[in-house]
């Protein structure tokens, strides 16, 4: 995940704590009492000056697990720490919370280290406050809401994370439905995340998963109500940033402008530039790809082998010398199936096809868009 509106040279992820005081059933990183230690964060800055050359931009993500479960001072010292050491760097931090722990105390330190922004979690109906009780989603969605408008109360800006799971699509058949419910909870930056096989969502995915296809049509659909969205009731103005629409969308238009190179998640700049830290060490990838890998509790393997990631999408597009959207498609997230049993690539190739369409209906309305 690229937080909205941060250019960065390397995304680093810190796991700082694996634990977490939610029960989500889609988690790729199960509940477990992995945590790093100051002798951890120690370690961080040398490895970062074996891949990273000063003067680049370093985008520090605190993720888990719950981060907040270490407390606002202990993180507080670890911003300090990162920013002291590695000084002849451009040093920025994000961060991925449930808010169940937001107080006055994380709007102090988000304003001061984070610029203000703060990634937040919500998924519809699978968050639970307790496990096997589904009836608890719902002190989740209370509480959540609560502090989403506390947060915007202390000046600060949610940057909400959903993840496409079934639960969500079937609930959202509409997009349009979704963009309103965006609009009314006050949010204007959103990414959609895509579910990978992997923790928690190993054994729920009969229920929970979605397939390439479902998810290419799904996301396809979602970014031709977006545009419509921001083209015909806002003006032009746009309320909302939606990853990774915005790079679908862009991307198309660069392909018909004669361009190549995919555009945000689709640059697969995610297989040299994303790097995570965890209490059993560093890891070149980022932490969708690790998120199995040295954890006590998993229940599942290691996706894709990360050493040549690189190398291993190259082989994955070889199947691809045929398909016209190849100049700016990256394959797909590595942790997804090239093609699954429905037949589509984790490309998304019925997602460019329909903005393709729509496009050539915009650039010439006599033209009639037809989803295929």
């Amino acid at each position: 995940m690229i937080q909205a509106g941060k250019e960065f040279d390397q995304m680093i992820y810190v796991r700082l704590i694996e634990a977490c005081n939610l029960h989500c059933e889609h988690c790729f990183i199960p509940n477990n009492p992995k945590r790093m230690q100051w002798s951890d964060i120690e370690a961080i800055p040398q490895r970062i000056r074996g891949f990273a050359a000063p003067g680049q931009t370093l985008l520090f993500q605190f993720h888990g697990g719950e981060p907040t479960l270490v407390g606002a001072e202990f993180l507080r010292k670890v911003c300090v720490y990162l920013r002291t050491e590695l000084s002849d760097y451009e040093v920025q931090f994000s961060i991925q919370t449930n808010l169940m722990n937001f107080d006055l105390r994380w709007a102090d330190l988000y304003l001061e280290f984070f610029g203000g922004q703060v990634g937040v979690s919500w998924d519809h109906r699978i968050r639970l406050m307790r496990k096997g009780r589904p009836e608890s989603n719902a002190e989740f969605e209370k509480a959540f809401w609560k502090h989403v408008v506390e947060l915007q109360q202390q000046g600060l800006s949610p940057y909400m994370v959903i993840t496409t799971t079934r639960p969500l699509l079937e609930r959202f058949k509409n997009p349009r439905e979704l963009i309103d419910f965006l609009l009314e909870k006050g949010i204007s930056l959103v990414h959609f995340e895509r579910l990978t096989k992997t923790g928690y969502a190993i054994s729920n995915w009969d229920w929970l998963g979605v397939s390439n296809r479902e998810y290419s049509t799904w996301i396809g659909r979602f970014a031709v109500a977006y545009m419509r969205f921001v083209r015909e009731e806002r003006s032009g103005k746009q309320p909302l940033n939606i990853s990774p629409l915005d790079g679908l969308i862009e991307s198309v238009r660069r392909l018909r402008a004669g361009k190549a190179g995919g555009y945000g998640c689709l640059s697969g700049k995610c297989d040299t530039r994303f790097h995570t830290f965890d209490q059993t060490g560093y890891y070149a990838a980022c932490t969708a790809l690790t998120s199995e890998v040295s954890n006590r509790n998993a229940v599942g393997a290691a996706v894709v082998d990360t050493a040549g990631l690189s190398e291993t999408r190259q082989v994955r597009q070889m199947s691809c010398l045929d398909c016209r959207f190849k100049p700016i498609c990256s394959s797909g997230c590595m942790a997804t199936p090239k093609t699954d049993e429905s037949g589509e690539c984790s490309g998304g190739y019925q997602a460019f096809k329909l903005l393709n369409a729509c496009l050539a209906s915009a650039e010439s309305p006599s033209l009639i868009a037809v989803a295929g």
